[in-house]
């Protein structure tokens, strides 16, 4: 069976509904349910920034810690944000620990 190569630069982190942070766009808010050092996916929503758009936020994570992100639209299969201006990798693993502690099958892999 051929492998494919996994093209992702960064991990990527699924949360389950309603556990992951929050981004503020512009005073909209939105529930982002997957995240990476360089990217993120956001919950579907009608308000949704546009494919292409140029955005800069603010990430808020449990605990009231806040990230500032930057980055672009793209709209495939889910709204995208592509980050040129994102989150750190001890923030990543923070993020991990903390859904493997509340969440501790979620991100169990049937092996």
């Amino acid at each position: 069976m051929d492998e494919q190569p996994n093209r992702r630069a960064h991990f990527r982190l699924p949360y389950p509904p309603g556990a992951g942070p929050v981004l503020e766009l512009g005073g909209a808010r939105f529930e982002v349910t997957e995240l990476s050092e360089g990217g993120l996916r956001l919950a579907p929503a009608a308000d949704s920034p546009a494919h292409g758009a140029r955005v800069s936020g603010v990430l808020h994570f449990d605990a009231g810690v806040e990230q500032r992100i930057e980055g672009t639209v793209k709209v495939a299969d889910g709204v995208v944000l592509i980050l040129t201006r994102g989150v750190e990798l001890s923030r990543m693993l923070t993020e991990q620990r903390r859904i493997l502690r509340a969440f501790p099958d979620f991100l169990r892999t049937e092996g």
